[in-house]
């Protein structure tokens, strides 16, 4: 291992138990003087303690951003520990699968306290609108426990549950998040002449959108070891970037460039930020930076330091599942498949050794 790479993985280290560290426990000292510390180690001269510096700093900013998003005790927590009936509008943050939608609080009156703007997070049950739309709630504010279903909800920054009695939604107006909910609704258009389960697949596919693919079909592709296939990742991102860079091919390096990267943010918007997707656009975006600079991309530095970026940007994800079969499935085929193919060399075609090693 080379010191560059082992200062990158030791930052996606720091960082992950930074995560791990700052949302369970209050705001103190540790993540300061961890700070402080690896600032300090990071001007020394020898490469042991300039390592360790590493590490410390991202502890620090890993905590830090943790704490921050997993706020125990906000106005929000504060108000539904009396349960109160409220009146309430915002905007949709995020589907969070089984454990809700995350939504954001632009107004919240409750019975027998003072109207609140901005007031935080909260979660709805069920899979309510596409991110960006807004809402209108009347229901109940209910606190988060501490079983790890609650857990779980409030490590995405969520601070209170909104348990809704009347909802109304509206798709998001303009912006970034209705142009890819324009692009999803013209998928789903798309798909239409097509038998259910043909337009199922193809949505599951091309965006992970699997809501309307049946338990059969989703089953065989389980037993097959083919479901990966059905979340969005690495192979979608590449497809993406290298769809618009041929697209654009006449174009000079940096329209290229600029056009991938605003297409890599627009694609995030249309899937959604799930775990394996931030991992491959992190990894993607480091790419793009990387040619425009006109070095190489290392696979496994790229890997480690987007798990760092996607760490710190989102700690609650470093106790996600899908988080981590995601980067160590990416670690595999990095270190595993030029070995296997080489084994599988005899194969012909050559493309078909390959494709199985990968």
């Amino acid at each position: 291992m080379t010191p560059a790479l082992g200062r990158v993985w030791l930052a996606a280290a720091g960082a992950s138990l930074g995560a791990l560290y700052g949302c369970g426990h209050q705001p103190g000292w540790l993540p300061i003087l961890a700070l402080v510390a690896g600032a300090g180690m990071l001007l020394r001269r020898r490469a042991a303690v300039r390592l360790v510096g590493v590490a410390a700093a991202a502890f620090a900013f890993g905590s830090i951003g943790s704490m921050a998003r997993c706020e125990p005790e906000g106005v929000l927590s504060v108000l539904a520990a009396r349960v109160p009936a409220c009146r309430a509008t915002g905007h949709i943050l995020e589907a969070a699968g089984g454990l809700g939608t995350l939504a954001a609080l632009e107004w919240i009156d409750c019975e027998g306290f003072v109207a609140l703007t901005g007031a935080g997070v909260v979660v709805l049950d069920g899979d309510i609108a596409e991110a960006g739309a807004s809402f209108s709630a009347r229901g109940w504010l209910i606190p988060l426990g501490t079983d790890s279903f609650d857990r779980a909800r409030r490590r995405l920054g969520a601070h209170a549950q909104l348990d809704a009695v009347a909802l109304a939604t509206r798709p998001p107006g303009s912006g970034p998040l209705a142009l890819a909910a324009r692009i999803r609704g013209g998928l789903r258009t798309a798909t239409e002449p097509l038998d259910e389960r043909s337009a199922a697949l193809m949505r599951g596919l091309a965006i992970g959108d699997v809501a309307a693919l049946d338990e059969g079909t989703i089953e065989v592709f389980r037993r097959s070891g083919l479901s990966h296939l059905l979340a969005v990742s690495g192979s979608n991102v590449a497809i993406v970037v290298a769809s618009v860079s041929s697209l654009a091919a006449r174009l000079g390096l940096r329209a290229r460039l600029f056009l991938s990267s605003l297409a890599l943010g627009l694609f995030v918007l249309i899937v959604g930020p799930d775990p394996s997707v931030l991992r491959a656009t992190a990894m993607g975006g480091i790419g793009l930076a990387v040619i425009a600079f006109g070095a190489r991309a290392e696979p496994l530095h790229a890997l480690g330091i987007a798990v760092t970026v996607v760490v710190l940007l989102r700690p609650g994800l470093v106790y996600s599942v899908g988080l981590h079969l995601s980067v160590a499935a990416t670690a595999g085929i990095v270190l595993w498949t030029r070995h296997l193919g080489a084994g599988l060399s005899w194969m012909k075609p050559r493309l078909l050794g390959l494709a199985l090693a990968a």
